[in-house]
C-alpha cells in the first residue's frame, strides 16, 4: 500500500473522524483508523460501540494512488502526528504487515500498525423508505436548543435519546431527562412522517464531525440510522420504542398564570439568591418564587450560613398568587440556552409542572417543581 494526499485535506478528516474512534477499548481494534486504498479511491473509517463513521475520497487532484491496500493505525497517535506535520502533501508506504511509514515535508514516522484481521467492515446501506433533508444550521440549532436536557445515563433507556419527529411541514426535536423535558419546532420540508429516536451520545459526536455547512441527508430503517454529508456518511443504532407524547403539557388551555419577564433579568435575580447556597449548581438545590401584586421574589436559605431574598416590582404578571419551588440550576441552564430577550413563563399550582417558552425560537421548557 502506497499513496500520497493533501496534508490539509487528511488533517481535516483524521480531526473529524478520530472522534468517533475509542482511545481505549476492551475490543483494540475499535482504537484504530482503518485506511483502504483502492484504484481510484480511499476510504478512512472508524468505529465504536454505538456507531460507525466512513470517509471517502474519490478526487484524483487530492491523492496519488501508487499501490492499493489497506492498514490499521491507532487513531489517536495518527491524528497527533498528522496535525503536527506542515508542508503541501504526506505519502504513506506499508513496508510490510506490521510496519507503515509516514513522510511529509520535515518528518518521517516508522509506525507499527494494529491488526486488521479482526476489523469488521461496518455494512452500510442507505435506506430511502424513510429519508429527509435537514440543512446544516437548522439541524445544529434545533440540537443545540434541546440537548442541555437530556441524560445520556438516564435509567429509563428510552429517554437516553433525542426524539426526532417530522410531520406536516415541522420538525419537533424533544429530550427529557425525567425532570425536565426541552422540546424545539422548526421548518422543514418534508412530505413524510418520520418518528425515530437517536441516542444522545450520538447526537453529541454528530455534531462534533458533520461539516459546518450544507445538508445532511437522514435515512432510516426500523433499527438503523444514516446521514450523509459531503463524503462522509455515519451509521447508527436508533433507539427502539415510542418516544411520550408530551404535547398536552405544552398545551397553554393548561395553566392559570403567566408571568412574562426580561431573560437577563431573571438570570441576573437567580445568581444574586443562590449566592449563599454552598454548592450553587447541585440538582438537589431549590429557590423559592413568589409571585403576588404584580412582584417576584426570588428567595433562598442555607441553614448554616443565612438567606438571600431579591425582589423585582412592576412585572408583567397576570394570576392568582403563587409560590413555588424551583431547582435554580435546571431554570438556569433552561434561561441560558434562550436567546430571546423576553421568555414567557406559565404556571398552575405549586404541585404542577412550570413551561417555559420562547415563542420567537419555537421552543419549549418544562421544569418539574420540587415539593
Amino acid at each position: 500500500m502506497k499513496f500520497q494526499i493533501k496534508l490539509d485535506i487528511l488533517k481535516n478528516y483524521l480531526g473529524r473522524l478520530t472522534h468517533s474512534v475509542q482511545s481505549v477499548s476492551s475490543r483494540v481494534e475499535f482504537t484504530g483508523v482503518l485506511i483502504t486504498v483502492y484504484d481510484n479511491s480511499i476510504t478512512f473509517e472508524g468505529r465504536n460501540d454505538y456507531m460507525d463513521t466512513k470517509i471517502e475520497e474519490t478526487s484524483l487532484t487530492q491523492v496519488k494512488i501508487e499501490e492499493t491496500g489497506k492498514c490499521l493505525i491507532k487513531a489517536s497517535m495518527l491524528n497527533e502526528i498528522i496535525q503536527k506535520m506542515e508542508g503541501d502533501s504526506v505519502t504513506f508506504s506499508k513496508v510490510d504487515s506490521n510496519l507503515l511509514t509516514i513522510k511529509s515535508k520535515d518528518s518521517d514516522y516508522k509506525i507499527n500498525l494494529l491488526s486488521d484481521e479482526k476489523y469488521e467492515k461496518a455494512v452500510i446501506s442507505e435506506n430511502t423508505k424513510d429519508s429527509l433533508i435537514i440543512n446544516s444550521i437548522n439541524f445544529k440549532e434545533s440540537i443545540s436548543k434541546v440537548i442541555f436536557a437530556g441524560d445520556e445515563n438516564q435509567s429509563k433507556f428510552i429517554f437516553q435519546g433525542v426524539n426526532l419527529f417530522v410531520e406536516n411541514g415541522t420538525m419537533t426535536t424533544t429530550v427529557c431527562d425525567g425532570i425536565r423535558i426541552a422540546s424545539h419546532k422548526s421548518s422543514q420540508l418534508s412530505s413524510k412522517r418520520i418518528n425515530k429516536i437517536i441516542p444522545i451520545k450520538v447526537v453529541k459526536e454528530l455534531l462534533k464531525i458533520l461539516p459546518p455547512t450544507g445538508d445532511y441527508k437522514f435515512s432510516f430503517s426500523e433499527n438503523k440510522g444514516v446521514v450523509v454529508a459531503e463524503n462522509m456518511i455515519n451509521q447508527f443504532a436508533l433507539i427502539e420504542g415510542t418516544f411520550p407524547i408530551f404535547e398536552e403539557h405544552f398545551s397553554l388551555e393548561k395553566y392559570n398564570k403567566t408571568l412574562i419577564i426580561d431573560r437577563s433579568t431573571l438570570i441576573s435575580a437567580i445568581e444574586k439568591a443562590i449566592i449563599l447556597i454552598s454548592n450553587k449548581y447541585d440538582g438537589s438545590n431549590r429557590v423559592e418564587f413568589m409571585l403576588k401584586n404584580n412582584s417576584l421574589t426570588v428567595e433562598s436559605k442555607e441553614q448554616e450560613i443565612g438567606s438571600a431574598k431579591i425582589e423585582l416590582s412592576n412585572i408583567d404578571y397576570k394570576g392568582d398568587d403563587i409560590n413555588i419551588s424551583l431547582s435554580p440550576k435546571i431554570i438556569l441552564e433552561g434561561m441560558k440556552i434562550i436567546s430571546s430577550d423576553k421568555v414567557t413563563i406559565l404556571l398552575t399550582d405549586p404541585q404542577s409542572s412550570v413551561l417555559v417558552k420562547s415563542e420567537k425560537e419555537g421552543l419549549d421548557y418544562l421544569v418539574s417543581p420540587m415539593v
